[in-house]
């Protein structure tokens, strides 16, 4: 299997700050890009943007804004995905409760929701709040942020998907299905203190429709808070699971008017 070593950047910023950020991918794998957080001194309202943007705030700290770089190594050749750019995972809103964070997107107009319920969150029993600004004409849509509130009195920023073009899904067992490219292949959940959106399952293929004896790899688990164990698949395994993914019900969402 193909290697490659992924920089990893931390920052720390400045205490007292207020983050605007949007929890939209930054540069999806379909070359769409999208607003970049920013940093303000008070909390405003978001302007109407490409993608859903969420009010967060940083934990206390004392040190000014500088940064790490740790280098990773993983097995796996993995190319953009719907995750690719999330931000703000885990992070505290300003809102106390899912009827703050919707009377939020309201006012701001030109906004939709979905309420899911997924694997490993709670026993499947947490209520997850998908925010998404992009709707197609059967309310269905290739992006969303997604919120929690695990304490009952603090919203969470979980993280965000950003498929570029194909809808997102959700199955019956409460599994997101999130694909972004034809070489891939991505489920996700939530972790199960609802503070991070995940991979559930990832597999890739390096076929581009010439190759005849293409390479495929992956990991499948049963929730985001076992690990990664990366593996060889076949390309008829790899086949099996994709085509799969079109019967899947699309997350359908509701405007927020």
């Amino acid at each position: 299997m193909k290697k490659r070593r992924v920089q990893v950047i931390a920052g720390i910023m400045t205490a007292g700050m207020l983050v605007m950020t949007g929890c939209g991918s930054a540069q999806t794998a379909e070359g769409e890009t999208t607003a970049e957080p920013v940093v303000v001194e008070e909390a405003e309202p978001a302007a109407q943007a490409q993608s859903v943007d969420a009010i967060v705030t940083e934990p206390e700290a004392e040190a000014v804004e500088e940064a790490t770089t740790e280098v990773v190594e993983s097995d796996m050749e993995v190319t953009e995905s719907s995750l690719s750019g999330t931000v703000a995972q885990g992070q505290a809103t300003n809102f106390k409760s899912f009827n703050e964070l919707l009377d939020y997107y309201r006012s701001q107009g030109g906004y939709s929701y979905a309420k899911l319920y997924l694997r490993g969150y709670r026993a499947g029993s947490g209520e997850v709040y998908a925010i998404t600004d992009k709707t197609w004409s059967d309310s269905s849509s290739p992006r969303a942020t997604f919120y929690t509130n695990p304490t009952g009195n603090q919203v969470i920023c979980a993280g965000s998907l950003n498929t570029g073009s194909r809808m997102m899904r959700i199955d019956n067992s409460g599994v997101i299905f999130a694909t972004s490219t034809f070489k891939t292949y991505e489920t996700y959940l939530i972790s199960a203190d609802g503070m991070r959106l995940d991979h559930k399952d990832y597999a890739e293929t390096d076929n581009d429709g010439s190759n005849g004896n293409p390479k495929c790899w992956g990991y499948f688990r049963d929730t985001v808070d076992v690990p990664k164990v990366e593996r060889s698949i076949s390309s008829l395994e790899y086949a099996d699971i994709t085509s799969k993914e079109s019967s899947i019900p699309l997350i359908i969402f509701e405007p927020l008017n």
